[in-house]
């Protein structure tokens, strides 16, 4: 799919190099977007950069590695990178971490890892980058959240509420920016087919590294990337991109108690399930 709106438009895509991220870089490289592709590991980010070329017709995108933890390096590498650029028109902030540990088990570094990633992150480089796009009249901030910032589920402590703030967060954001020419994007996605669950952070720090069960109808992260493609082209504030996962966080604010018996009686199962934020 090829989105005109998209064509020369300089796009920075953090957590880039693998799921989703990567999913995104190649949608954006078909529709003849300037790349700029951040994450921690190189050789993967390259493999992505050849990927968006190929994908694009020869159209070079920039690799720009850091680790989204790092918050005292971005004024550095936002810098660096609109020196680069000469200004950056969407930056889509979607590098986090997943998790899987209850929460009395979890170490207070290991919530301080979750929130450094999934919050603080993308909250301290928006702030980097808004200066440049207010002087520009124009941009769009995209967050790629979860679904787990509208509900819960059992071993996600953490990561659910680094999600809830995000979306507090950037929905007061919005409504800052409004009438300054810049528009902010919450996506929510749902059961997505990437490896999030393998790389999630168990009680201890570790990375779950386990197959645990799947979920069996899981939305590909190429369709996925898709769908927030058309989000963003059409302007809209925020989207929930899933199955019928999505609806829970619907059954949870009309029906709160059913909801809550229902995880109540599948938590364990929730907890190492696999492929699930």
């Amino acid at each position: 799919m090829n989105y005109k709106e998209f064509n020369k438009k300089t796009v920075w895509i953090t957590g880039a190099s693998s799921g989703i991220g990567e999913a995104l870089a190649v949608e954006f490289a078909g529709s003849g977007s300037r790349l700029v592709l951040s994450g921690r590991d190189t050789t993967e980010l390259g493999r992505v950069a050849t990927k968006c070329r190929e994908r694009s017709g020869g159209s070079e995108p920039s690799v720009e590695a850091f680790d989204i933890a790092g918050h005292d390096t971005f004024p550095r590498i936002v810098g660096r990178v609109l020196n680069r650029t000469g200004g950056i028109d969407i930056l889509v902030n979607n590098a986090g971490v997943g998790q899987r540990a209850t929460a009395l088990s979890c170490r207070p570094e290991v919530i301080r890892k979750i929130f450094d990633v999934n919050f603080y992150g993308p909250v301290f480089l928006t702030r980097e980058i808004l200066p440049s796009m207010i002087k520009h009249g124009s941009g769009r901030i995209v967050v790629v959240s979860s679904i787990l910032g509208k509900f819960h589920l059992p071993g996600r402590s953490a990561y659910a509420a680094s999600k809830h703030a995000l979306q507090g967060y950037f929905d007061t954001l919005r409504t800052e920016l409004y009438g300054s020419g810049i528009g902010v994007t919450i996506v929510c996605p749902g059961w997505i087919a990437t490896a999030i669950s393998r790389n999630a952070l168990t009680a201890d720090g570790n990375s779950y590294e386990k197959p645990g069960m799947t979920v069996t109808h899981r939305m590909s992260a190429e369709k996925c990337a898709r769908r927030i493609l058309r989000t963003i082209a059409t302007g809209k504030r925020e989207a929930l991109i899933g199955g019928i996962e999505i609806w829970g966080g619907l059954l949870r604010a009309l029906l709160p108690e059913q909801y809550d018996r229902v995880i109540r009686k599948r938590g364990t199962e929730f907890i190492h399930q696999t492929d699930i934020p």
